[in-house]
């Protein structure tokens, strides 16, 4: 997969540009109903199934987001658009999660983090991660768990 969903003018989002998946491609209107401003996110996971449940539960909790399968990806959208929330998997095949955080809080130092991650996380690890201002959420991801911690992030 190498899409990436980008914001339209018209307030849609779209995928496309999937390699993974037959021709698949998405769009979602952000619902005109919100009172409140929307919230953007970009999602960063090698996995194609993973990108598309979270695009489509945050468009559905009326979030605008934008996704990448690959760090490289991930960093020129970062460096472009500034989403204010970035969820991104621990494990990437072409780089470490501290390489792509240092590189995140350099070039888009107001987004915020949600780490994801389908191994365990040992209790210190997490108290490190939330001392540097991030979050984590275990996969498979759950709306309701990913919800709260949503909300909490952008409570801070």
């Amino acid at each position: 997969m190498k899409g990436r969903v980008m914001p339209e003018p018209d307030g849609s989002s779209e995928i496309s540009d999937f390699d993974a998946e037959p021709s698949l491609e998405l769009v979602r209107q952000v619902p005109p109903e919100l009172d409140s401003p929307v919230h953007t996110v970009h999602l960063l996971d090698h996995d194609s199934q993973v990108l598309l449940f979270l695009f489509d539960f945050l468009s559905e909790e009326g979030f605008r987001a934008s996704a990448s399968s690959s760090v490289g990806d991930a960093l020129d959208h970062l460096a472009k658009w500034h989403p204010e929330i970035l969820i991104a998997n621990m494990e990437m095949p072409e780089g470490t999660a501290s390489e792509l955080l240092a590189r995140v809080k350099m070039m888009a130092p107001s987004t915020r983090i949600i780490l994801t991650s389908d191994r365990a996380v040992r209790a210190d690890v997490l108290k490190v991660l939330r001392g540097q201002g991030l979050d984590w959420i275990a996969k498979p991801i759950e709306g309701t768990r990913l919800r709260s911690v949503l909300e909490r992030v952008l409570a801070r």
